[in-house]
């Protein structure tokens, strides 16, 4: 099982896959949410993966995580303080999209080991849903 790291942001997500290498080496993916066929990019990338992403305004993450449920994967979210801490002690100090997509899978590989942050619960689309 993959653990990737995904920034969502209002044209463009930003996706990480975590690696043997260390973090700041991980390369980053960006799929542009312009694009007709995005979701067979994000698909293809995240089938049966533990996924992480920060809370976002839902009108932007909704199409992916419907698009990451239907591939199998297994989503999780994080609070935007873990990622940050994660990012500044285990990759950088510069903030930016593939930066955040590095510390969320550096979040999922920390989960996929049984060590999930505090804040960080799986995402179960119909219970939101309903809330």
């Amino acid at each position: 099982m993959h653990a990737i790291g995904i920034d969502v942001g209002k044209t463009a997500i930003d996706l990480c896959i975590a690696s043997d290498s260390p973090p700041k080496k991980w390369s980053s993916i960006k799929i542009d949410m312009t694009d007709p066929l995005w979701y067979q990019t994000l698909t293809n990338i995240t089938q049966d993966a533990l996924v992480v992403l920060e809370p976002t305004g839902w009108h932007l993450s909704r199409p992916i995580v419907t698009t990451l449920l239907r591939a199998g994967a297994t989503v999780y979210q994080t609070n935007p303080r873990n990622t940050k801490h994660i990012r500044e002690v285990h990759i950088s100090g510069v903030k930016n999209d593939a930066m955040d997509s590095r510390a969320l899978a550096y979040i999922a590989r920390l989960i996929a080991e049984g060590h999930p942050p505090r804040s960080t619960y799986p995402l179960d689309s119909e219970r939101e849903a309903l809330v």
